[in-house]
């Protein structure tokens, strides 16, 4: 009878510590990383100050100030912004010491000057945003905190320069040195979890759709949650490629794998909205015809659920579509020679077959890549194609703009008044509007870190006054940095509230961070105090003023931007060509999807428009690949014909009225019969034949678009379509 009451309390024990260990470990994938990345910062921090003390460079807050803009929690991303920063510092300070040079004596045309420099770098970071887009932000305001200092005194100009790049040397070092070897975090690690989850998700919304009869409404859903994952996987490629010679060895098929899943997942999405346009037809009989192929696919990747946890797995899933791939083709080709299909049905059928077989080649060449990551040398790593962002240089301009006008109204402050803490509130105002400049909420971001300034200016008040001369050696000086540093730096790591963290951990030291040797004048510090104040003041002030990013105007202009990218279907050429056209509409739609909702632009309406896009722009570039094969002169003679509905479709996406869609649509009519008599032509070469029928089915899948409800193009005015599900 004792043991059956002694019994549960092992049980109990072990249970509780299991729950205790599995707690810590959720704890340590999360708050525990945000602690160590506040330790490892104000340990780089502290050995930034201490190497400045020991070489005597004049402000060690300077190295401290750099370490925390360096920063980051992985350790690819600490080296390539050390690496930007250093460049365009390096760049920053050539152009200050010119303009020192040139105009050492003309305060008001420096200043002007600094001001047209420094929007010219704030565009450029604006225009890139990638990691290149850094470097832009530093050479910019790296010019204002060298030349402003120097225009006071140009006969020190040189020994301002060269003491300001050793001290933000030293700190980009001490960053690097810290983040590489002090616990570091790669993103290498976090590549093939965060590409399994992408790629998962994306099957798994294949498994569950495709062997449904019913119609598909949510691709919209689809589109915002894959975009936004491809957003976060090239972010996490770009600095892994820095961090090991494996991922550097990979790096081509990381990005050919998000060529192929956005080219599979427009696939995908055609091929959905076609089943939808066939029941909208009333072609029931081409549309059973497709839902058994189609589901066929949906149940293999149901079948697996582990499709690609590993490498192996993925090879096996690949050889398995492309079986099935084949039989499915095997199967349509069969059915097509049956009677009882009428000439309507048979077009549908042969454009269905077509989708199917494209998707399923995208698909298995996608899951192909994949299982070659395994391998540290392979083929399909020769992949040239170039993913370039397709930022509107309007947006990019508006940003150089408002860094301008901040520049110009905080120097031309400091002239007219003559104030000694004029030129901290200029350099001050310049680093704000730079760091601000490649957000998505220019606004919001300079708000907080004006917050976390303040906050700063506060606690570095008490270090200043209160604990400094208190501190008897560095030991101390380092435990007042680290308790001072820490929670802002931890702060960092809150994407919703990052810039009070970098407003506290940047502007606190370079006004509360020790100099060498350190001053305790109260007048000197409370007027740089509110200088910062100021410079946080005429920052919001321009992001919210000067062409702000969140105003309407930049969301119609991102709108019309993915619109005009049919245009590139249609007249850019065809070499690389595809990836450049699947890359750019996603890309814009990620600005549009990275902007706060406006009730003047649902999100749905630029969305429908993405589909749009999609759909007509990857049948024009099949269209023109096939059209592209017919050479001969008799062949030639047909294709003219054949074109015009593709130039009556293209105005369509400038202004969708119902008269120019039915010009499109009769438009669609003679050139589908065109293209008919040139497939049934004997006379032509049996290659020539087969591409002309690539054509009729292209043409059919606009046609089939144009009077699609759930198309922006199937109705005037704003498309009214099912708004996306909130994530």
């Amino acid at each position: 009878m004792t043991s059956q009451y002694k019994s549960p309390r092992p049980l109990l024990g072990a249970a509780l510590y299991a729950s205790i260990l599995d707690s810590l470990k959720a704890w340590l994938k999360s708050d525990g990383l945000a602690w160590l990345f506040a330790f490892k910062a104000a340990l780089a921090a502290i050995l930034a100050v201490g190497i400045s003390m020991q070489l005597e460079l004049p402000q060690p807050k300077t190295a401290m100030v750099t370490v925390f803009i360096v920063m980051r929690p992985q350790t690819g991303l600490v080296l390539a912004r050390g690496f930007y920063r250093l460049c365009g510092t390096m760049v920053g300070v050539t152009v200050a010491m010119t303009l020192i040079a040139l105009f050492g004596q003309y305060s008001d045309v420096f200043i002007a000057l600094t001001a047209i420099w420094i929007a010219i770098c704030t565009a450029g970071a604006a225009r890139n945003r990638n990691s290149r887009s850094y470097g832009f932000v530093l050479a910019g305001y790296t010019a204002a905190l060298v030349g402003v200092p120097a225009l006071q005194d140009p006969n020190a100009a040189f020994m301002i320069a060269s003491t300001r790049v050793a001290e933000l040397t030293l700190g980009i070092v001490c960053a690097g040195v810290v983040s590489a070897l002090v616990f570091p975090l790669h993103a290498s690690d976090e590549i093939e979890t965060t590409l399994r989850a992408q790629s998962s998700s994306f099957f798994s919304y294949i498994a569950k759709t495709l062997p449904s009869r019913k119609a598909v409404e949510d691709v919209v859903a689809m589109h915002e949650h894959l975009i936004t994952s491809l957003v976060n996987f090239e972010s996490l490629r770009v600095v892994a490629v820095l961090e090991t010679h494996g991922m550097r060895s990979r790096s081509q098929r990381m990005k050919r794998l998000t060529s192929e899943l956005m080219a599979a997942s427009t696939r995908f999405h055609i091929l959905l909205h076609f089943r939808n346009q066939l029941r909208l037809a009333g072609d029931h009989q081409t549309l059973d015809t497709v839902n058994r192929c189609v589901g066929a696919i949906g149940r293999l990747l149901a079948r697996s659920p582990d499709v690609l946890d590993t490498y192996a797995s993925a090879t096996g899933t690949a050889q398995r579509l492309d079986r099935l791939r084949l039989r499915v083709q095997r199967h349509l080709a069969y059915v097509a020679k049956q009677d009882g299909f009428t000439p309507v049905s048979s077009l549908n059928l042969a454009t269905a077959s077509n989708l199917i077989n494209r998707f399923g080649t995208e698909l298995s060449a996608y899951v192909h890549t994949y299982a070659s990551l395994q391998d540290e040398r392979h083929s399909r790593e020769n992949w040239l194609e170039a993913l370039i962002p397709k930022t509107d240089p309007f947006v990019a301009l508006a940003a150089g703009a408002r860094a301008a006008a901040a520049t110009l109204t905080l120097g031309f402050f400091w002239i007219a008044t003559a104030w000694p803490s004029g030129s901290t509130a200029l350099a001050q105002g310049a680093a704000i509007c730079a760091l601000a400049s490649t957000a998505t909420n220019p606004f919001r971001l300079a708000i907080q870190i004006a917050g976390g300034t303040l906050i700063g200016g506060v606690v570095g008040t008490i270090l200043v006054f209160g604990v400094y001369p208190h501190l008897d050696g560095f030991p101390l000086l380092a435990l007042a940095i680290a308790v001072a540093t820490m929670p802002g730096a931890f702060i960092m790591t809150r994407p919703k509230v990052a810039g009070f963290g970098i407003g506290y951990c940047v502007f606190m030291p370079a006004l509360a961070g020790p100099d060498n040797p350190q001053s305790y004048l109260p007048e000197a510090f409370m007027n740089d105090a509110v200088a910062l104040v100021i410079a946080m003041v005429v920052a919001a002030a321009a992001q919210a003023l000067v062409m702000p990013a969140t105003s309407l105007w930049f969301r119609h202009r991102i709108t019309a931007r993915l619109k005009a990218e049919i245009a590139t279907a249609y007249g850019a050429p065809l070499r690389g060509l595809r990836a450049e056209f699947e890359n750019g509409v996603r890309d814009l739609m990620a600005q549009q999807l990275m902007l706060p909702r406006h009730e003047g632009l649902p999100i749905r309406i630029p969305m429908a428009w993405l589909n749009s896009v999609l759909e007509i722009g990857t049948a024009i570039i099949d269209f023109r690949e096939a059209a592209a094969d017919i050479t001969s002169r008799a062949g030639l003679t047909h294709l003219g014909p054949a074109q015009a509905a593709i130039r009556a479709v293209l105005p369509l996406f400038k202004k969708n009225t119902g008269e120019l869609r039915s010009v499109a649509i009769d438009a669609l009519r003679d050139s589908m019969l065109a293209a008919r008599l040139a497939a049934d032509d004997a006379t032509l070469l049996p290659s020539e034949r087969s591409r002309y029928r690539d054509l009729l089915t292209a043409l059919n899948r606009i046609k089939h678009a144009l009077r699609d409800p759930q198309n922006a193009l199937g109705q005037t005015g704003q498309p009214s379509v099912a708004a996306p599900s909130s994530r």
